[in-house]
């Protein structure tokens, strides 16, 4: 007959939060010590994180991701060092050769924005040559597309060095120095 009587379902007792602890503190003064919270002990706790499908597919994620953006930024030529006239002939007018641009003596692989730097693009007055001065004094013709910055204020070479920036940040190819009328400097 007693199993007859006990025909309620057993009570389930979660632990307690915060909130609980709270609610029993205030009616009664004083907290239970057995409803104390308790974290776990247990080292097979990190083995499980670890070994879970979402950690390792999270993993996996951020090296495929390293490893893409390490071969999108892989500069399309060595570094090496230019003379003007070599650097010319990488100006937009061959399909065949990449665009290439330099500012205060680091060269850019600009062949991504060919629209841009190509022949007939807007920019291509920057491509292949440096004309550091051009990106601040706005002069795209004869004298202005010069590397020749003297005489120029320290915020105006500022700006300059704010262009170069710009470019390693979108192309990741300023490794590279320019050796402009190098000859001509050793024979004085």
């Amino acid at each position: 007959m007693a199993a007859e009587n006990d025909t309620h379902p057993p009570v389930l007792r979660s632990r307690p939060t915060a909130r609980n602890n709270e609610d029993k503190t205030s009616s009664s003064g004083s907290m239970d010590e057995k409803q104390e919270f308790k974290l776990p002990q247990n080292p097979s706790v990190a083995r499980q994180i670890i070994t879970s499908s979402t950690f390792l597919g999270l993993l996996l994620t951020l090296v495929l991701v390293s490893i893409v953006i390490q071969v999108a930024n892989k500069p399309s030529m060595p570094p090496r060092l230019w003379a003007r006239e070599e650097l010319a002939k990488y100006n937009g007018t061959d399909e065949d050769l990449p665009i290439l641009l330099s500012i205060l003596g680091s060269v850019f692989d600009v062949t991504k924005g060919r629209n841009h730097y190509g022949a007939g693009g807007g920019y291509n007055h920057f491509a292949g040559r440096d004309a550091s001065r051009a990106f601040i004094s706005g002069n795209f013709t004869g004298d202005g597309l010069t590397d020749n910055v003297k005489g120029l204020t320290s915020t105006e070479i500022k700006s300059i060095v704010d262009w170069r920036n710009f470019y390693h940040r979108s192309y990741m190819c300023g490794v590279n120095l320019v050796i402009l009328g190098w000859y001509k400097c050793l024979q004085r």
